[in-house]
C-alpha cells in the first residue's frame, strides 16, 4: 500500500510541473493571438481606409483612436512595455512607434499572475 501511495505522489507531481508548463504557454498563446488579431485588425483598417489608426490605452482596453469601436482587453503587461503600445500607429501596411520609428517586431513583457513575467513577440 505504501508503495502504490508512492507511485501515486511521484506521478502527481510529475504530472503538476507538466500541467503547469502547458496552462502558462495557453495564457501566452492566448495574449499573443489576440494581441496580433487586433492589430492585423488595425493594420487591415487603416489599409483599406487609406487613413491611419492610432492605438491609444484607455483604461484596461486597447483602443483604436479612430474607430473606437475596435478595441480589445489590455493583457498585463509590465510599465515599460505598455507604452510601447500606446501610440502606435499603422497607416497602410506600414506600422511606427509614438516617436516615429518605424517598426517591424514588437516585443511585450507580460506578467503572468503568480509565475513571473514572461515575453510575447508579434512581427508584422
Amino acid at each position: 500500500m505504501l508503495i502504490v501511495l508512492l507511485v501515486i505522489g511521484i506521478l502527481s507531481a510529475t504530472g503538476a510541473g507538466f500541467f503547469r508548463q502547458v496552462a502558462r504557454d495557453t495564457r501566452l498563446r492566448t495574449i499573443a493571438d489576440t494581441l496580433a488579431a487586433f492589430l492585423g485588425a488595425c493594420r487591415s483598417r487603416a489599409e483599406q481606409r487609406g487613413l491611419p489608426i492610432t492605438l491609444e490605452i484607455r483604461g484596461q482596453r486597447l483602443v483604436a483612436a479612430e474607430a473606437p469601436a475596435l478595441s480589445c482587453p489590455l493583457p498585463p503587461l509590465v510599465d515599460p512595455t505598455r507604452s510601447d503600445l500606446h501610440g502606435l500607429r499603422f497607416a497602410g501596411t506600414q506600422c511606427w512607434r509614438a516617436d516615429g520609428m518605424p517598426l517591424q517586431r514588437l516585443e511585450l513583457l507580460v506578467r503572468l499572475p503568480g509565475e513571473g513575467v514572461a515575453t510575447v513577440s508579434l512581427t508584422w
